[in-house]
C-alpha cells in the first residue's frame, strides 16, 4: 500500500514529511467508499490496530473493530538510543507526525483524542479511555519526564489534567503555544519545525504543591521591628510582623499589665492592633488599664478630660476587639473564627498585631481523628500562615500546665510546660516566659527563650519594674536599687 499523490500533497501542506509518513507505515486505503489515510498502531513491531482518517472530513475517522487501544509509536519507549529524553505526548496523529518530522523521535499520541471533561477516579482506573496507560504501565512508570503537548482547548485541558493525574505532576511539563496555534501541527504550519522544537524545549514543569525553585519565592522586605519601650528588653526582643510569638507564665505573673504596655506603645505610635481578649472584661477593666498605660498614669487616676478624650480617641481609632458575644457567654470562638475576624480587621483597619489572650479560652474544635498534639500543631500552622500572609505579628498567651518547684522555689515555666503540646516550643518564632521576681518592688523577670534563626533578637532575660503610678515599665537594675 502506498500514499496517493493527493494524500502526499495534503501531508506536505501540513508540514509533515510524506516520505517519513510512508516509512512509518501510513498508506492510502479504500474505506467507507472513499480513500482514507491509514495510520498503523504497532506494539513490539506488530501492528495491532489502525486509525483511518479522511483528510477532507475531520469528523470521519475509525479504528479496527475490536482491536486493543495502544499508544501510537509506543515502541519508542524501548529504543535505548532515546533513553533519558522526555516523552512527548500529543493528542492526534497529525500532531505526532508533525513532531516526528521536526526531529523529536520520543513522541507518542493517545489513540482516542481528548475527553469532553476531566475524568473521575473510576474512569482513570477502570475506564476504556485510558486502558492503554495500564496496558503499558510498566514501561510508562519508568519514564522520568513527560511533556504534555496536547491541544490548547477545553477537551485538551481535560486530557492534560487526566494525564497529569496518571503520570503524577512531578513528572509532567506543559507547553505554551504561540498566539493563534492550538497544537503542535498548528505551530509547524504557521511557524515551521524549528519553532515547534523551541516550544517543546521550553516546556515548563507542572507546579507541585510544596516543591519550589528559589525563583518561585517573592523577595521579602527586611523585617520591621517595633520596640517594646523597655531598652534592655528591646536588645533581646521586639515586635516583628510576619512572626508568631508565644508568651507564657503562671497566673498573677504580670503578663496582662505588660501586654497593656505593649498595646499602649503601639497605639501611641499610630499602629493598629487587634486584641482577642477572653479573660479580662473589656469594660471597665481592659479599657481602664489600656487608657492608663497610654496616658502613663495610675489605673484609677483622675484624668484631665482633654487627655482622657484623646486617649479614648486613640483607642477607638487604633484598637479592634475580638471577643465572645457580650449577650451570650456560651458563644465561643474557634481559632478559625478568630483568624477570620483578624483578617477582616486587617482589611478594614490595617491591623499589624493580633493578640490572642488567653489560648485556653478559645473553643478548640478538634477533628474526630485528631489528638491534642495534632490539633495544636494544625492551629499553630494556621496562625503562622495568617501572620505571613497578612504581614501581621501574632501573639498568643498560653498558660503552662501546672506550677512546679525548683529547689523548693517556684520554677519559671518554659514553652514546653504549656498545656497541650511541645509544638508551642517547636513552632514558635519567639518565646517569652514571665515570672514575678519581687512583689514588693513590682519586678518581673522576662526570659526570651526562643528566637528563630534569622529573626532579629537573641535569647536572654531581663528584670523589668512596673510603676503603678504611671502604668509603665522600665529596666530594673539591682545594682542601682542597692
Amino acid at each position: 500500500m502506498k500514499l496517493t499523490k493527493p494524500h502526499m500533497d495534503w501531508l506536505d501542506a501540513r508540514g509533515i514529511d510524506p516520505a517519513l509518513a510512508a516509512k512509518f507505515g501510513l498508506a492510502s486505503v479504500d474505506r467507507f467508499g472513499r480513500m482514507m489515510l491509514s495510520v498503523p498502531y504497532r506494539e513490539a513491531g506488530r501492528t495491532l490496530n489502525h486509525k483511518y482518517r479522511d483528510p477532507l472530513d475531520k469528523a470521519r475517522q475509525a479504528m479496527d473493530q475490536g482491536a486493543p487501544l495502544t499508544l501510537l509509536n509506543i515502541d519508542c519507549l524501548s529504543d535505548e538510543s532515546l533513553a533519558g529524553q522526555p516523552l512527548i505526548i500529543v493528542e492526534g496523529e497529525w500532531d505526532f507526525l508533525a513532531t516526528l518530522t521536526a526531529g523529536k523521535r520520543r513522541v507518542v499520541s493517545v489513540p482516542n483524542g481528548a475527553p469532553k471533561e476531566a475524568s473521575g477516579d473510576d474512569e482513570l482506573q477502570e475506564g476504556a479511555r485510558y486502558a492503554w496507560f495500564w496496558r503499558h504501565y510498566d514501561a510508562l512508570s519508568r519514564i522520568k519526564s513527560v511533556i504534555l503537548a496536547v491541544d490548547n482547548d477545553e477537551p485538551g485541558k481535560a486530557l492534560a489534567a487526566d494525564l497529569c493525574r496518571l503520570f503524577g505532576p512531578e513528572r509532567c511539563s506543559f507547553v505554551e503555544y504561540p498566539a493563534g496555534c492550538k497544537d503542535p501541527n498548528d505551530v509547524v504550519i504557521h511557524s515551521g519545525h524549528q519553532r515547534l522544537v523551541e516550544v517543546l524545549d521550553a516546556a515548563k514543569p507542572y507546579p507541585v504543591k510544596g516543591l519550589y525553585a528559589l525563583d518561585d519565592f517573592p523577595e521579602q522586605p527586611s523585617y520591621q521591628a517595633w520596640p517594646t519601650g523597655v531598652g534592655k528588653l528591646d536588645e533581646l526582643f521586639q515586635i516583628v510582623p510576619r512572626t508568631f510569638t508565644v508568651a507564657t507564665g503562671y497566673a498573677g505573673q504580670g503578663k496582662t499589665s505588660f501586654l497593656m504596655w505593649i498595646l499602649a506603645n503601639l497605639i501611641r505610635r499610630g499602629i493598629h492592633v487587634t486584641a482577642a481578649s477572653f479573660e479580662t472584661d473589656i469594660k471597665p477593666i481592659f479599657h481602664r488599664k489600656l487608657r492608663a498605660a497610654i496616658l502613663e498614669t495610675g489605673e484609677f487616676a483622675q484624668h484631665d478630660p482633654k487627655e482622657r478624650d484623646w486617649a479614648d480617641g486613640m483607642i477607638r481609632r487604633y484598637l479592634a476587639i475580638i471577643s465572645h458575644s457580650p449577650m451570650d457567654d456560651e458563644d465561643a470562638l474557634s481559632v478559625e473564627d478568630v483568624l477570620d475576624l483578624g483578617r477582616a480587621s486587617v482589611i478594614r483597619n490595617g491591623t499589624r498585631l493580633l493578640l490572642i489572650d488567653p489560648w485556653n479560652e478559645i473553643d478548640h474544635k478538634r477533628r474526630g481523628d485528631e489528638s491534642e498534639t495534632d490539633y495544636t500543631g494544625r492551629a499553630i500552622r494556621l496562625m503562622k500562615r495568617f501572620a505571613k500572609q497578612n504581614d501581621v505579628a501574632v501573639w498568643v498567651i498560653a498558660h503552662p500546665a501546672k506550677p512546679s518547684q525548683l529547689q523548693g522555689k517556684p520554677r519559671m515555666p518554659g514553652l514546653y510546660d504549656i498545656s497541650g503540646s511541645a509544638n508551642w516550643a517547636n513552632k514558635a518564632d519567639y518565646g517569652l516566659c514571665f515570672q514575678i521576681k519581687s512583689r514588693e518592688y513590682w519586678t518581673t523577670t522576662i526570659a526570651v527563650t526562643k528566637v528563630r534563626m534569622g529573626l532579629p533578637g537573641k535569647m536572654g532575660s531581663v528584670v523589668i519594674q512596673f510603676d503603678p503610678r504611671r502604668s509603665s515599665y522600665s529596666f530594673y537594675s539591682e545594682e542601682a536599687a542597692a
